[in-house]
């Protein structure tokens, strides 16, 4: 499910005690593709009040990082080869400007034949540190482009996605009310002129978005409600007979991290699951549980950490405790963090 987020975060993204700066979050969180960037936008969560104390959170801001590498391995998943060994899954390496966007991904994965295949993916910016530009490809050959304009300082105009061949694929057309809050988007496929509106939005006196209604022929809508430090502690999705069919009802600690989520099932108020999570004191994942009528399992997490209190190896276990996924992380510093701070 896609979860709409059109505001400005501050959050330790991918568990680095991070910045990430609110246009660069705005276009990936609301572009079609909706494909979350694999561990610095997952997962995103509503920060609180600053009236709560972020020490931990604000450790390190993100121009201290030049860049860091990490290299996963995962349980064999084969079928009779479940060995208990782990294999070499995925390694990411991610460089950054000294403005903290990120410039480039270079991802090694195994293919089905055992050969490694490179992905590489370039950004670019304009003056303000906007998005212009995302190229995804081979190391030799750019086969996707990504071009982002924008009507204002830090307000996205369009999102048009071109092949290849250098052919433009889609485009993607933001629309904003006279107070500039995005209201919607609109719609154009290749070699058509005709603009097809997909979504549209609403938002309260607080400039919070409480609706988004998908239109075609998937029509359906979210309904959001906050908290006082406006974490979305309820969410409805309702069909296109305006009918609600399921609903989240969440909690958060006191750093804003969401300890737990219920799903109920509509109507007739059924539980469908519910999922808790634990943090150690650097607000890093350290358990997840999820039970339902059916089902019910639970991971934990384990970290190392180097002295600026960023983890540099990540252990998964699973149900059985049984470690499932082993990632070790190298990261590069332009210059000494402030340790002035506790």
């Amino acid at each position: 499910m896609h979860k709409i987020r059109y505001y400005s975060y501050t959050r330790p993204l991918g568990n680095i005690k991070t910045k990430m700066t609110r246009t660069d979050l705005k276009i990936h969180l609301s572009t079609m593709n909706k494909v979350k960037t694999f561990f610095l936008l997952i997962p995103i969560v509503i920060l609180s009040s600053c009236k709560r104390s972020n020490k931990q959170i604000e450790k390190i801001k993100i121009n201290n990082i030049k860049s860091y590498y990490t290299e996963t391995y995962r349980q064999d998943q084969v079928e009779n080869n479940n060995d208990g060994k782990l294999k070499f899954e995925v390694s990411i390496k991610t460089d950054f400007n000294e403005n903290g966007n990120i410039i480039k991904e270079t991802y090694n994965r195994e293919n089905y034949d055992g050969k490694i295949e490179t992905r590489v993916i370039q950004y670019y910016y304009d003056k303000n540190q906007n998005l212009i530009k995302k190229e995804s490809g081979s190391p030799l050959k750019v086969y996707k482009y990504d071009i982002y304009t924008f009507h204002k300082k830090d307000k996205p105009d369009e999102f048009i996605r071109i092949n290849k061949d250098k052919d433009t694929i889609e485009v993607i057309k933001y629309m904003y009310s006279n107070n500039d809050n995005p209201i919607g988007r609109k719609y154009r496929v290749k070699y058509s002129d005709k603009w097809e509106i997909i979504e549209k939005y609403k938002y309260d006196e607080k400039n919070r978005m409480i609706e988004s209604q998908y239109l075609g022929s998937l029509e359906s809508k979210y309904i959001f409600f906050y908290d006082r430090f406006d974490n979305i502690i309820k969410e409805c999705l309702y069909n296109k007979q305006n009918r609600i069919e399921t609903s989240w009802h969440r909690k958060y600690d006191d750093y804003g991290n969401k300890t737990e989520e219920k799903r109920f099932f509509h109507p007739g108020n059924t539980l469908s699951y519910i999922e808790k999570y634990t943090y150690d004191n650097y607000h890093n994942l350290i358990s997840e549980s999820g039970s339902g009528p059916d089902r019910s399992q639970k991971m934990t997490y384990s970290y190392k950490y180097d002295e600026n209190k960023n983890w540099i190896e990540k252990k998964t276990y699973n149900t059985n405790g049984t470690l499932y996924e082993k990632t070790k992380r190298i990261i590069k510093y332009r210059t000494l963090p402030n340790k002035s701070y506790n």
